[in-house]
């Protein structure tokens, strides 16, 4: 399965002489479906919002803005995404603001955080997110410092002051707050696995994970219940009853496949 982009649906917005010279954020709608055995594409679910992307345009170039020469995707923090995990015969969909904000008029419908739906497409559990996205108290101040280094490399003191007053513009206009998860996993059986977002957390460290039961509606709290913490530099790609089979990376950035037991305990640690 994959995501489709819609064409013309979403939100767009430009910061700037667009389309001469623009800072250019999008939310674009994107369609879910299916890929049935003679490769066609059947839609399912309804059209949610897709990753969030911010780009900086350039037509010309002269005022030490060579750099930027046509359209340059950037990578501000706490950007949000869409999230699809697929396992056996099920799929999880979600999105990672928790609560897809949608433009006034928009089409797309708002889905719940995380809706899993079998192999026919066809929801089957929906659920909420008790973790989900806590604003964080210095998200603002986190993207108000990118825009600072991020202007800083610019040569020329009036391409830092046009850029500047863009992304300033940008900023008070988009809600700052943290993703609610990173990422999301599926476990055999259709446990679902979310990446818990720590923006203070390195590639070297550590990533936590909540476990839920799609088909236990109890929902999922941070007390530390059916929580996962796995290796720092170790993603997974295969999520069994009692293993996961993924990459690790070393400090070099080198590839290694590892495999790690994983052994499920009752809550009185028995």
């Amino acid at each position: 399965m994959g995501l489709e982009e819609v064409a013309d649906e979403g939100v767009r917005q430009h910061y700037g002489d667009y389309p001469g010279s623009a800072l250019t954020f999008r939310a674009p709608a994107v369609q879910p479906v299916l890929i049935d055995t003679a490769g066609q594409a059947v839609p399912f679910a309804r059209t949610m919002v897709g990753d969030e992307r911010l780009s900086q345009m350039e037509s010309g170039s002269g005022g030490g803005s060579v750099r930027i020469g046509g359209v340059a995707r950037v990578p501000m923090p706490l950007l949000k995404s869409a999230a699809v995990a697929v396992r056996d015969g099920w799929i999880a969909i979600g999105h990672t603001s928790g609560a897809p904000p949608l433009a006034s008029g928009s089409p797309v419908a708002s889905l719940p955080p995380i809706t899993v739906y079998d192999a026919r497409g066809e929801p089957r559990v929906v659920f909420a997110l008790d973790m989900a996205s806590k604003d964080v108290a210095d998200a603002s101040r986190v993207r108000q410092a990118w825009v600072d280094a991020w202007i800083s490399d610019f040569p020329d003191r009036r391409e830092r002051r046009k850029w500047r007053l863009r992304y300033e513009e940008f900023l008070s206009a988009t809600p700052a707050s943290a993703p609610a998860f990173r990422s999301l996993a599926l476990q055999e059986g259709g446990k679902v696995w979310l990446e818990v977002f720590d923006p203070s957390a390195g590639e070297d460290e550590p990533s936590r994970w909540h476990v839920q039961d799609a088909f236990d509606m109890r929902g999922i709290d941070d007390s530390g219940a059916n929580l996962v913490v796995l290796p720092p530099g170790f993603r997974p790609h295969d999520i069994g009853s009692d293993y996961v089979l993924g990459v690790w990376r070393d400090e070099l950035g080198i590839e290694f496949v590892h495999m790690y037991d994983l052994i499920e305990v009752s809550s009185d640690g028995s």
